[in-house]
């Protein structure tokens, strides 16, 4: 699952050993780090079995030679818990405006553009080419 919010792009996909273990991994060590800090603090501690509300804990860790550099395992139902916090936190009408940093704003747009293109492929087939999809100043589609 590719999750983008405002500070951060991730990757969530199943631990293929642990079966109750997300990885979440990410491109920069800034948007895990965000993205933990922002959603994770005050889910869970786990120790041993037992787990309780409270400061959690994750540690960080690098794969140089990996396609997600950074990376960070996490109980499935603590990231069930974050990405539920992430989605309550949303204050924005406008997802792209809403990015401060530059060059992952950048970033985001350039898969906005992809995707806006791929529905607009998608237009044409279902109504036989006589649609006209196009894009306004703002981003939004008209």
């Amino acid at each position: 699952m590719w999750i983008f919010t405002n500070k951060s792009f991730l990757s969530a996909v199943k631990h293929r050993d642990k079966p109750e273990t997300i990885i979440l991994r990410a491109r920069l060590r800034n948007h895990l780090e965000e993205f933990i800090g922002d959603n994770c603090r005050g889910i869970w501690v786990i120790k041993g079995d037992k787990k309780a509300r409270g400061v959690f804990a994750l540690e960080v860790y690098e794969t140089p030679y990996a396609d997600y550099r950074f990376r960070v395992e996490l109980p499935a139902e603590v990231f069930e818990d974050a990405v539920r916090v992430a989605a309550s936190r949303i204050t924005y009408d406008n997802f792209k405006n809403s990015i401060e940093d530059a060059a992952y704003h950048d970033a985001a747009v350039g898969v906005w553009r992809e995707m806006f293109e791929a529905q607009r492929v998608e237009a044409r087939r279902d109504w036989g080419g006589g649609v006209n999809v196009t894009q306004e100043d703002d981003g939004e589609i008209a």
